[in-house]
């Protein structure tokens, strides 16, 4: 996902309002003006954006490179201090290429609309908001909705900001009014995942003969030219599913176990930095692998898949063992990202 970075927004301009006084004194029925006295307001906006959110995605005709935009649930907006500000403007910049027209509510309140300029690929909106900026630590809830959006190819998206600026006066610490949310780029990779298959029994708890069951005995997952796969990548082993003698209403899995007794990349033994497998009997474990996989090359793991004994109902034969890398946007192809043990 993108980093989130408070900046001022270029090219915005703060309103200083000068605010006058005037007064007179009769003096042998003469009035004598005193000069204008004039005073700067400081209004102290503070604007976060939430931690949730939504991604876009696009990737080039070529399939090679791809982009990241994330979207944001929402923000707070909050004044510094106990006195809320009674106007205060949104100003909204984004790549009109993928995003439509902008609307906005604040604590579920319109804003309303008053100016829309695009210079290049780049619009800027900017919004009256309806309510006064609370203070004291409190927010309110700023909300933004788009005509469209469209996850087209371009190599020079804008970044989108949202600031939260005082109608009238000027803020002190303008650093803090602006969410910016950049696209990042990235190149795309392929994964290629095979296996090598062993079988296990499990007992049959009306005393049949006893379910055979498969296991992965090796898993290899290949970096696909071009692209390397980076050290976030895992693979997910799952068996099949089956129903307990104990309580034949209860589906669960029948692996209770997996350990990873070798690594090798390349010819070079990587077990160490081949992370604990985590999960459990009902739904799978997963297996870090915490390094990254260099274009067309190698990463072989033995596994060590050790299989439940207790009796049961049934093992279904559709349900077969699956051992998978998990499909991300940043894959080109996820056909062979999965593979799936032979039918008993």
């Amino acid at each position: 996902m993108p980093a989130l970075e408070n900046a001022q927004t270029g090219g915005l301009s703060r309103r200083t309002i000068l605010k006058a006084s005037a007064w007179s004194a009769p003096v042998v029925a003469l009035a004598v003006a005193t000069p204008l006295a004039a005073a700067s307001v400081a209004v102290d906006l503070r604007l976060r954006g939430y931690s949730f959110g939504d991604t876009i995605f696009g990737r080039s005709p070529d399939g090679l490179r791809g982009y990241r935009i994330a979207i944001l649930g929402g923000y707070g907006a909050t004044t510094v201090g106990d006195t809320p500000t009674p106007g205060a403007n949104l100003v909204m910049t984004f790549d009109a290429r993928i995003f439509g027209a902008p609307s906005a509510t604040i604590d579920a309140q319109a804003a309303t609309l008053l100016t829309t300029t695009t210079t290049g690929n780049t619009t800027t909106a900017i919004f009256s908001l309806p309510i006064a900026i609370p203070a004291d630590g409190a927010e309110a809830e700023i909300l933004i909705s788009y005509g469209s959006i469209t996850e087209d190819w371009y190599e020079d998206i804008a970044p989108s900001s949202v600031s939260i600026l005082p109608s009238g006066g000027t803020d002190p610490t303008p650093s803090d009014n602006t969410v910016t949310l950049t696209p990042t780029y990235f190149d795309t990779f392929d994964a290629g995942v095979t296996a090598t298959w062993t079988t296990d029994t499990i007992p049959s708890a009306a005393g049949g003969a006893a379910f055979t069951v498969y296991k992965p005995a090796s898993v290899s997952i290949s970096s696909l030219a071009p692209g390397e796969l980076d050290s976030s990548g895992s693979i997910s082993v799952h068996g099949p599913t089956s129903l307990l003698s104990t309580n034949p209403n209860v589906f669960t899995g029948v692996y209770t176990g997996i350990t990873v007794t070798s690594a090798v990349l390349n010819g070079n033994d990587v077990l160490a930095s081949i992370g604990a497998p985590t999960g459990n009997l009902q739904n799978g474990y997963q297996i870090p692998l915490n390094l990254a996989i260099p274009s067309g090359q190698t990463l072989t793991l033995g596994l060590d898949v050790e299989v439940d004994s207790a009796p049961r109902e049934y093992v279904y034969p559709e349900h077969t063992s699956t051992v998978t890398f998990p499909p991300l946007f940043e894959d080109r192809d996820t056909s062979n990202n999965s593979v799936t043990a032979p039918a008993i």
